[in-house]
């Protein structure tokens, strides 16, 4: 059973994630399952690519992109579903070029919540 406390967060992470997509910026996810490989970004346009952080730590590098069957099953694992945003779908392909992120490594939010 789940804490108020937990909730709570919960609540406010799918929040995070939907402003973040609103802005037009890609929503980080860590997986247990590829941790190892690297991270998740997914796109405001509903794409999903797996990332890694490069040699020098500064900047990131696409590994792949996933198919829409991996993407529903990260979104299930996740416990997450694609927002309706109107203003997202006159622009599906919108996506923001990772070079052109602004302060990185503090802009992208993240999920990485485990509860026991």
């Amino acid at each position: 059973m789940r804490t108020k406390l937990e909730i709570r967060l919960d609540e406010g992470i799918r929040k995070l994630r939907l402003e973040t997509f609103e802005k037009g910026f890609p929503f980080m996810i860590h997986d247990q399952e590829i941790a190892g490989e690297g991270f998740i970004l997914e796109y405001p346009a509903g794409t999903m690519k797996l990332m890694k952080l490069a040699a020098n730590n500064q900047d990131i590098v696409e590994i792949r992109s996933f198919n829409s069957t991996e993407i529903d099953q990260i979104r299930k694992r996740h416990n997450l579903s694609f927002p309706n945003i109107p203003e997202l779908s006159l622009h599906p392909d919108r996506m923001m070029p990772i070079k052109n992120l602004p302060l990185l490594k503090s802009s992208i939010p993240t999920i990485n919540i485990s509860f026991s």
